[in-house]
């Protein structure tokens, strides 16, 4: 709590962001959670998700890093970055905007070898090239939990890829249901 007191005071001031956000977005579109940690040492004062109400996920995210530029040029100077999770926020265009297919795919990696990781890629393009939408993911210890949370974030398929998937047809495509 004392790195957010330094970037805010007092809760007037986090009010004024409230203020500012819904000035401009309206009410409801903030919400502040004490208890959001991300992952990242850097961060300095405030941090922010990202969510969208058809994602299992935040889609983004990020924060202030006060002092981090000033290790490569010297000067301290404030800075908030954010970063956007690109497939994630892809998933959120209306098919009907882009054409894809109704089979939305997820491409589970056995492990994240250059070559698996390598030839993910490629059948990721090849399935893209059939029309699919299409989602890279790390194979976890329990594959059914990631299954059904990908299936409430409307993926239909998916398929298990190894260094051996060397082609569009050595896929096995198979339903998440």
């Amino acid at each position: 709590m004392a790195s957010l007191k330094s970037d805010l005071e007092t809760p007037a001031e986090l009010q004024e962001i409230f203020s500012a956000v819904e000035s401009r977005f309206g009410k409801g579109r903030l919400r502040f959670d004490p208890t959001l940690v991300r992952g990242m040492g850097y961060y300095t004062g405030t941090i922010f998700e990202i969510e969208h109400p058809e994602s299992g996920s935040s889609i983004g995210g990020g924060g202030r890093y006060d002092g981090m530029i000033g290790r490569w040029t010297g000067d301290d100077v404030p800075a908030v970055g954010i970063s956007i999770g690109f497939e994630r926020a892809v998933d959120l265009v209306p098919d009907t905007l882009v054409g894809k297919s109704q089979m939305r795919l997820v491409l589970v990696l056995d492990d994240t070898s250059a070559e698996t990781i390598g030839v993910a890629l490629a059948r990721q393009k090849d399935l893209f090239e059939h029309g699919y939408g299409v989602r890279l993911e790390q194979r976890p210890k329990k594959l059914n939990l990631l299954l059904d949370s990908l299936a409430e974030q409307g993926f239909t398929h998916f398929a298990t890829v190894g260094a051996n998937s060397n082609s569009f047809e050595s896929l096995d495509i198979k339903p998440i249901a």
